[in-house]
């Protein structure tokens, strides 16, 4: 809504431009593109609720590696790189879901 506003700004004539009313809508507009890329932990099986409290060398060290993976994974769609048009709004992406698995 926020980015159909501006498009809306945009195409008023010169003399409603700046008028108090033009301006404060343009305070409330949002004209930025936006990728956001999802890196969400996601609990193993066997975790239960233990990933909230468990903080041992070994389980930071999984959960770290398991990081990096989806971190690696994301790379490999440099198209999520690319900015989308500010009239799509936020994009959003998470290399779990683009894999087919359960986010």
């Amino acid at each position: 809504m926020r980015n159909q506003l501006v498009t809306l700004l945009d195409r008023l004539p010169d003399d409603l431009r700046d008028t108090p009313e033009a301006r404060a809508l343009r305070r409330a507009a949002c004209g930025a593109a936006i990728n956001i890329i999802h890196l969400i932990y996601r609990r193993k099986s066997y975790e239960r609720d233990s990933k909230d409290y468990e903080f041992s060398n070994a389980a930071m060290r999984e959960h770290w590696e398991s990081g990096l993976a989806d971190t690696l994974a994301t790379l490999d769609h440099p198209e999520w790189l690319a900015m989308p048009s500010r009239l799509d709004g936020p994009v959003t992406h998470d290399v779990l879901r683009a894999d087919g698995k359960p986010a």
